[in-house]
């Protein structure tokens, strides 16, 4: 999805959208969790997309 679609699914602006999930990232990132947190991503990712995950 893009930040655009999301933020029309919630009600704000793509722009908000994107700026949540900065803020999101840099808090993952300070608190040295980001790794724990993608490592939950990993099984649902490889189950809709099998060993080679999409990159942008």
């Amino acid at each position: 999805m893009t930040y655009k679609e999301i933020g029309k699914v919630l009600g704000i602006s793509g722009e908000r959208v994107r700026m949540i999930e900065a803020q999101a990232l840099r808090k993952l990132r300070r608190s040295g969790r980001l790794r724990d947190f993608l490592c939950l991503l990993e099984a649902p990712i490889k189950e809709n997309y099998g060993e080679k995950v999409p990159r942008k």
